[in-house]
């Protein structure tokens, strides 16, 4: 039986912000980070099913019901960023096209680049910040309540990780129905800080 109120812990296999895939290590997640033809477009995406081979064949797998909807569609954003590591435009799964410093606004006037808000299709506001908690690269915040929703640990380059990368992102099980969402934002996030946006 899995615990339905323990998070989503998603290993990010590669650690690249433009090709991964992000596997919930109880099996109930599975997103990616596809690259297009394009350098500069990626899509994110949810699966029904794990997309990398780490799992130990010898042991059944674990399903969840989120996992046996093998029919469903998945669930996908494009993001298509500008030219020479500038911002571009979000394309959401009912098309809608917005640019990434509209979607991804920065919280106040004077506020660095790297501390911005997004409201998700659960119509809720939330919050990336970065390196506000001790151990974590980016955390996100849900702006009415202040309270962690998601964070991203990268693997520490001093610490060896056996058997899995060591790259962790954690959303709360109350936001897995914004996943996608939290992971484009993140994405973007992580680009604007490799290209000091």
């Amino acid at each position: 039986m899995l615990n339905r109120s323990l998070p989503y812990f998603l290993e990010d296999r590669t650690g690249i912000v433009s090709r991964t895939t992000f596997d919930d290590i109880y099996d109930r997640l599975f997103l990616s980070i596809d690259p297009s033809s394009s350098s500069s477009t990626v899509t994110i995406s949810s699966s029904p099913r794990r997309a990398s081979s780490h799992t130990d064949s010898t042991q059944p797998r674990r399903l969840s019901s989120y996992a046996k909807e093998a029919d469903s569609p998945s669930t996908a954003v494009t993001l298509h960023f500008g030219q020479r590591g500038t911002l571009g435009s979000v394309v959401f799964p009912d098309e809608s096209v917005v640019p990434m410093a509209s979607w991804l606004k920065k919280t106040g006037l004077f506020s660095g680049s790297l501390s911005r808000k997004f409201t998700a299709s659960d119509g809720e506001e939330y919050r990336w910040v970065y390196q506000s908690a001790t151990e974590h690269e980016w955390t996100l915040i849900h702006t009415q309540s202040n309270l962690t929703v998601a964070h991203y640990i990268p693997k520490p380059p001093h610490k060896t990780a056996y058997g899995t990368s060591g790259n962790v992102l954690t959303i709360y099980e109350v936001c897995g129905g914004v996943a996608v969402e939290i992971l484009a934002s993140l994405t973007v996030m992580r680009y604007i800080a490799a290209n000091g946006l």
